[in-house]
């Protein structure tokens, strides 16, 4: 992806992880969803949120909840804004018109 507004290039894996996004875009998602969702790394998925969240498409919060108390790390929990949404279905119908 190449910039906020003007999507130049969707890569396979941004294409998955929105697509898993826009099937419960009023729901929230951790990493784990999304890696389990579209076959890719943790790795992989968490860099695509970092980047959609600096494009302003994506909010998230952490769990809430004591890490400690239960051994295990806090989720993130992440779903697309509004302007995600509508981005995303933009950015994804532009690619399949391409084709």
């Amino acid at each position: 992806m190449s910039s906020p507004d003007g999507v130049q290039r969707l890569t396979l894996p941004t294409r998955l992880v929105l697509t898993a996004l826009l099937r419960e875009p009023s729901g929230e998602l951790c990493g784990w969803d999304l890696a389990e969702a579209t076959d890719l790394h943790s790795g992989t998925v968490y860099t695509i949120l970092k980047r959609l969240r600096e494009y302003g498409w994506l909010a998230w919060r952490w769990e809430e909840r004591d890490p400690e108390a239960e051994g295990k790390p806090l989720r993130r929990y992440v779903w697309l804004t509004e302007h995600g949404v509508s981005q995303a279905k933009e950015a994804l119908d532009r690619r399949r018109s391409r084709r």
